[in-house]
């Protein structure tokens, strides 16, 4: 329990590779996926890399459509790790829908395309 622990788990998760660092990368996830709606968000606006994967990848888990609109804003990471990851838990919460973006290295424009389609169809489910 507690910030060190996480902040450790952050840290530790670079060094690692392959399966090793596939399952780290779950776990901590999964470890994410217990904290506060409040908590998670921040996470998702962190300085590290692996804090906003394993947020944007706890979202989904979380099977809670209120994080929608996080996660569209997570498509405009710097990072394209944590692009796909909001991206796959945007499919996940919608029910299997998919605006993208696409593609491994997806550009600012394409981002920004995806962040606007996400946000459309959104607007039509929260009515």
């Amino acid at each position: 329990k507690g910030g060190a622990f996480t902040e450790a788990f952050a840290r530790a998760i670079p060094k690692l590779t392959g399966e090793a660092q596939r399952e780290a990368r779950e776990a901590f996830a999964l470890r994410l996926k217990r904290m506060t709606a409040a908590t998670l968000r921040g996470y998702l606006k962190d300085d590290q890399l692996e804090v906003r994967l394993a947020a944007a990848t706890a979202c989904g888990l979380k099977e809670d459509r209120q994080y929608i609109p996080d996660l569209v804003a997570v498509l405009s990471d710097k990072d394209n790790l944590v692009v796909a990851s909001a991206r796959s838990s945007l499919r996940a919460l919608s029910g299997g829908k998919d605006f993208g973006p696409t593609g491994e290295n997806p550009t600012p424009v394409e981002k920004a395309r995806a962040a606007a389609a996400w946000n459309a169809w959104w607007l039509t489910q929260s009515k």
